[in-house]
This record gives C-alpha cells, sequence and structure tokens, in this order.
C-alpha cells in the first residue's frame, strides 16, 4: 500500500508519520519584529566597521554591502546556510507549517518530504546556472561595444534590438514551450545564448544585431520557461502551494548569489583575458547548460497537459461561451451555469469573433487581477531594464578610477541578495502570510507595495543631477535591494494569479507589453543627443515615474483581489443559507 501524500493532524493529536511539528510561536509577529530589530542592530555595526576600515567612499559602500548581505543572510537564511553541505536548501523549514492557520496542518510524509528537497535540488541547480549564464554578459556588454568604437546611440540601437526581438518573439516562444514542453524551451536558452556569446567576437554591426537578436529570443524563453516547469511540476506532484514561497524566495536570494558569482567570474575572466574572455565563459556555461538540462529534469510538461496543444487554445475554447460560436446551439430558457463559463471544445474557437471574446472572458469572470499583475511587472521591469542601460555610463565617468565593472556589478548584485533577506524576514516564516492577525508576518503582497515605493523614491532620487558617481553607486544598490524584494514577491504572487494552463502564454504576454514600454524609452529619451549628465536625470526620472505607475497598478490589483474576496464571502453566506432553510424544510 502506498503511503499517503500528505498526512493530516488532528488539532489533539499528533500524528507519528509527521517528521517535523508545528512550532507556532516562530511565525508570531514577535519573531518579525525581533529578527528585524537583530538585523538594524548588525547593520549599523557593519557600517561602523567600514567606515573605521577605510576612507574611500566606494570601498565603503562594497565593503558595507558585503557585510550587510552576510548579516541579513545569517538572519533570513539561517536553514539554508547551515544546510548547503547536504543540499536541501532549507526546505524543512516547511515541513510542518501551516497552509492554513485556521485549518488542521498538513504534513509532508518523509517519503513525499524526501521527494520535495530532490525536486527543489533539481530546479535550483539549473535555475541558478543559467542565471549565471545570463549575468555573465551584464558587466561588460556595454565596454565591449564601446571598444568596437560605437557611440551610445550605437550601443543603444543594439540594446534596442534584443529588447524588440524578446517582444516580437515573446508570444510565440510561450505558445511553443506550452505546445511542445517547457523543458525544450529551455534548452531553446541554453542553446541561443551559446550562439549570441560567440558573435560578440565579431566587430560588424550586422553581426553584432544578429547576436542580440538572438539573446532576445532567448531571454523570452528564460523569463518564463524555466518558472512555469518548475510551477507545473511542484503542481503535477501535489505539493502544498506554501512551499512554492519557499523555493521562490531562496531561488532569489541564491540567485544573488549567482549573479556575485558572475560579476567576480567576468572580471576576473576581463583581466586575464581582456573583455571578450567573460563572454567566452558565458558560452561555454550556456553550453554546459544544455546538457545539463536533460539529465536533471527527466519530465517533459505542457500547458494543456499534452504535448502538441496549446494551453492557450484550451483555454480560449473553455472561456468562448456556447452562444457566441453558435446561439442556435444553447435552449433559451437554459439556467445560468454554476460553473465559470466553461464550455465544451469547438471547431471554431480561433475564429474571428471567438478569439477576442474568449480572451475577453479570460479577463472577465473574476481575472481582472492578471491585467493588473502584468502591468505592475511591466511598468516596474521597463524602468529596471532600461535602467540596465544607464548604469555603466552614469558610473564610468572617470571620476572613480581605475573601476572595475565587474566588481561594480558583484556589488549591486549584493544588494538583490539584501533584497530578497528582507522578504523573508518580514513575510516570516511561511511566506503565505495574511497579515499580523492570520500569522506568518506581512503578506507578499504588502511586501511588494513596500519594495516599489522604494524603488521609485530611490531612482527619483538619482535623477538628482548633481549627484556624484559614488553617491549613485550607493543609490544603485539599494534599487538592487528594492529589485530584490520585488522578485521574491512577484514570483510568489505570479504563481497564485496566473492559471496553469496558460503561464507560460500569459507570462510572455505580459513581457510583450514589458519589451514595448522598454523600446519606447530607448527610442526617446535614451537616443537623445544629449551628454550623459543631461541624460541621467531625464531617464532615470523616467524610469521613476514607471515604477509609481506600477504602485498604482499593484494598488488595483489589491482592490480587485479584495473586492472579489467579498464578493466569494457574500456568495458562500447565501449558499449557506439556502442550504440552512432547505435543511429546516426538510425536518
Amino acid at each position: 500500500m502506498p503511503l499517503p501524500l500528505f498526512v493530516k493532524q488532528d488539532s489533539n493529536v499528533r500524528s507519528k508519520a509527521a517528521p517535523h511539528h508545528v512550532n507556532e510561536g516562530r511565525t508570531r509577529p514577535v519573531h518579525v519584529f525581533r529578527s528585524l530589530l537583530t538585523g538594524v542592530a548588525l547593520l549599523g555595526l557593519a557600517t561602523a566597521i567600514a567606515c573605521v576600515t577605510t576612507s574611500d567612499p566606494v570601498e565603503r559602500t562594497l565593503t558595507g554591502t558585503f557585510v550587510s548581505c552576510i548579516v541579513l543572510a545569517a538572519i533570513a537564511y539561517k536553514e539554508v546556510l547551515f544546510s548547503l553541505g547536504s543540499m536541501s536548501f532549507g526546505s524543512k523549514t516547511y515541513d510542518a507549517r501551516k497552509v492554513d492557520a485556521t485549518s488542521a496542518s498538513l504534513v509532508l510524509s518523509p517519503v513525499q518530504q524526501q521527494e520535495f528537497d530532490n525536486f527543489q535540488r533539481r530546479f535550483l541547480m539549473v535555475q541558478l546556472l543559467a542565471t549565471f549564464v545570463d549575468f555573465l554578459q551584464g558587466p561588460y556588454l556595454y565596454k565591449l561595444y564601446e571598444n568596437y568604437n560605437y557611440d551610445m546611440n550605437d550601443i543603444a540601437t543594439l540594446y534596442l534590438l534584443g529588447f524588440c526581438s524578446s517582444a516580437l518573439s515573446s508570444p510565440f516562444a510561450g505558445i511553443l514551450a506550452d505546445m511542445y514542453g517547457r523543458r525544450l524551451g529551455c534548452m531553446a536558452f541554453a542553446v541561443l545564448q551559446t550562439a549570441s556569446c560567440l558573435l560578440l567576437h565579431y566587430p560588424s554591426f550586422a553581426l553584432l544585431a544578429m547576436g542580440r537578436v538572438l539573446s532576445g529570443i532567448a531571454t523570452s524563453f528564460l523569463s518564463t520557461c524555466f518558472e512555469a516547469w518548475m510551477i507545473s511540476e511542484h503542481n503535477r506532484r501535489s505539493f502544498p502551494p506554501a512551499l512554492l514561497t519557499n523555493t521562490f524566495s531562496i531561488y532569489v536570494f541564491m540567485m544573488g548569489v549567482a549573479a556575485v558569482a558572475s560579476g567576480g567570474v567576468a572580471g576576473l575572466a576581463q583581466e586575464q583575458g581582456g573583455v571578450l574572455a567573460a563572454f567566452d565563459v558565458c558560452a561555454a556555461a550556456a553550453l554546459g547548460l544544455a546538457i545539463l538540462i536533460p539529465l536533471l529534469w527527466t519530465e517533459e510538461n505542457y500547458g494543456s497537459g499534452r504535448k502538441g496543444e496549446s494551453g492557450l487554445r484550451k483555454t480560449l475554447v473553455e472561456n468562448a461561451p456556447t452562444s457566441i460560436v453558435d446561439p442556435s446551439s444553447v435552449p433559451a430558457a437554459a439556467p445560468p451555469s454554476t460553473s465559470p463559463s466553461w464550455v465544451p471544445d469547438s471547431p471554431n474557437f480561433l475564429s474571428r469573433k471567438t478569439f477576442p471574446r474568449g480572451l475577453l472572458n479570460i479577463l472577465e469572470d473574476g481575472k481582472r487581477e492578471v491585467v493588473w499583475l502584468g502591468l505592475t511587472q511591466a511598468f516596474f521591469e521597463a524602468a529596471m531594464f532600461t535602467w540596465v542601460f544607464m548604469w555603466t555610463p552614469s558610473l564610468d565617468t572617470g571620476e572613480i578610477p581605475s573601476l572595475n565593472l565587474g566588481l561594480v556589478f558583484a556589488t549591486l548584485m549584493l544588494g538583490v541578495m539584501c533584497g530578497s533577506s528582507v522578504f523573508r524576514i518580514l513575510t516570516g516564516d511561511g511566506g503565505e502570510g495574511k497579515g499580523w492577525k492570520g500569522g506568518g508576518g506581512w503578506s507578499p503582497e504588502t511586501v511588494l507595495r513596500g519594495s516599489l515605493a522604494l524603488g521609485g523614491v530611490v531612482l527619483g532620487i538619482a535623477s538628482w543631477p548633481r549627484l556624484s558617481a559614488k553617491w549613485l553607486l550607493v543609490l544603485f544598490t539599494i534599487f538592487e535591494a528594492s529589485v530584490g524584494v520585488y522578485f521574491a514577491a512577484m514570483g510568489t504572487i505570479r504563481a497564485r494569479i496566473i492559471p496553469e494552463e496558460v503561464r507560460a502564454t500569459v507570462m510572455n504576454l505580459i513581457r510583450l507589453v514589458l519589451n514595448l514600454l522598454v523600446v519606447s524609452m530607448y527610442i526617446g529619451p535614451v537616443r537623445l543627443a544629449l551628454p550623459i549628465e543631461e541624460k541621467r536625470p531625464l531617464v532615470l526620472g523616467l524610469c521613476s515615474a514607471m515604477i509609481f505607475i506600477a504602485s498604482v497598478c499593484h494598488a488595483q490589483l489589491l482592490v480587485g483581489r479584495e473586492m472579489h474576496g467579498e464578493e466569494q464571502k457574500t456568495a458562500d453566506e447565501k449558499i449557506s443559507h439556502v442550504e440552512r432553510t432547505d435543511s429546516h424544510k426538510a425536518q
């Protein structure tokens, strides 16, 4: 007889099969406040040490950020740091954590616990190598183009080609991944990234442009296929939804580690073999990733659950009302269905009438939160990608002598690590936080609101014209910390809101909007014939405005979810009242 997937615990009886028990005290507000106070005290000590040990502001920033991230990591990721030898990545924190604080807890059986540990480890190893490959190009891409004697407008054009190719390929990449497999999409990323790095050896503008186009297509697969594969496989194995937050927060933290390592490796490769050596390392790592994916990810999954069928097709068909496809197919006196508009398949699902109306029905029927979620992501990440182009020329002005861009990039990525640690502390151990009354600290939605506000304010300050490069480095590091919080929170929220059968497709449609915003920035303010001292305030000011727009969209998302929750509660009360009335009549 197979072991049960979950062992349900009664409130008064502890199951012997449960390897760990719920420790409710650790999820109380006092635990979160204690961690925060400890963190603030240690951060103050780290800052004092940095100020005493060096007088150079840049070295103070580097030292203070590094020590701060170690401190926050020790507080927020104790179990991660102490379990790296066994590669369990801290999942045991969630062995017996509540899925719902008001109901009986669900505890993983020992077999299921081991299965989750293996699954999480295999996902993170592949995802982190992919992140390492992607970040390896960050420190020296702008510098390489500059070494080929291209001016800022030419470099902006090359960046623009990458975003355009990503925008145009995003919808098709998502549909292809849903139809033919997310794992195959991940392998496509590795192959395309390898080809992109090899083309950087040639100074021809046409070949460099081709490399940027391939890189943009690869980014479409990277941004969706890895996450979609993990979430689909997580749900297929019936792991608790709360463990998704655990995986996302650990990934964002380890992403910072991979990014810091990529900055260090790129800097070392540049010192040993020149700027191109960093991209040779990237090509080798991408090739290794293409080999590693089929070895570790033996399972393939699709948007619809079947090869060759798009999840978008399935969802549009199911959401297209029968009366729109064929008005005569529904009786005039047919009672309203209690199901959310699911109907049988129709051969005319892609007709000019059914496609837009079917898509509209996805957005209606409680799915408008997907729109607000997508706009939040699009505006914030558009600002972030615009900033990615601006940070190198903003800092590399000659004000800081012998500036090592690899070291600066590693410092910025340490900020991402710091942000992911703050997210984990604020959301408590569970991450499925429901506010202070429900335990578990703040919800990811609340933490995301603070991250958006911080990012907008910091870039607004960075747009001040008279700031020195040293202060810009400090502000950019703080902005990257808000990005770390954003990625951890947004990954969790996306997993809850976006329907599984169209996950890769919807995420790439969001990226389509995102890339259109980035393209508009690159065509407009980024390409203006202005010196960097005048262009930086303009571009960063617009980035700050986009982040505040993202904050407004996120607020609309929260309002919509609250209204939907109230409507659902009212409907449940009505159903309960009818059931009680019928029960009394029966008696």
